[in-house]
């Protein structure tokens, strides 16, 4: 496998969604109050989980390198964008429909998979199996996770 291609490398398809990922879960665990450490080890614990799942399945070590520093790269990222972020305790206007522009950005992520996907599967044949399955399940978590996380917030913290 060439490792440095671009097409080929999983930097698109891989480690950009999970990085996005990452910072949804930080940005939304230190608006609810949680501690730094708490969501590092969090993120570290579901991190191991899939690169042992890998190396249990047999599959190239690229894949279980890339996604352990990915998520590594992606939580240094993500704690040096938060790290002056509290908790949140109300939401004006304007943050209110900065969060409902990223739920509605997670909904056009969640159909722009599903259309790729279905008609056009095409696109990604030319990658691994596993490397396929990796992304379409982080870009669909993503995608979730902006609908749902921003609509807990929404509906927490508005403010009348």
């Amino acid at each position: 496998m060439e490792y440095l291609n671009f097409e080929k490398s999983g930097l698109i398809t891989i480690l950009i969604p999970l990085n996005f990922l990452i910072g949804e879960y930080t940005l939304f665990f230190r608006l609810r109050g949680w501690k730094r450490k708490i969501i590092h080890f969090v993120i570290a614990v579901i991190d191991l989980f899939f690169v042992a799942v890998l190396i249990f399945c047999g599959e190239n070590l690229y894949y279980p390198f890339s996604i352990f520093g990915g998520m590594l790269i992606g939580i240094a990222q993500s704690e040096w964008n938060y790290r002056k972020v509290g908790k949140l305790t109300v939401l004006d206007k304007i943050e209110v429909m900065l969060k409902a522009g990223r739920v509605l950005m997670g909904v056009i992520v969640f159909f722009m998979v599903l259309v790729v996907r279905l008609l056009y599967p095409q696109i990604f044949l030319g990658l691994p199996l596993i490397e396929r399955f990796f992304s379409y399940f982080i870009l669909t978590v993503w995608a979730l996770e902006m609908i749902v996380f921003n609509i807990a917030i929404i509906t927490k913290y508005k403010h009348d």
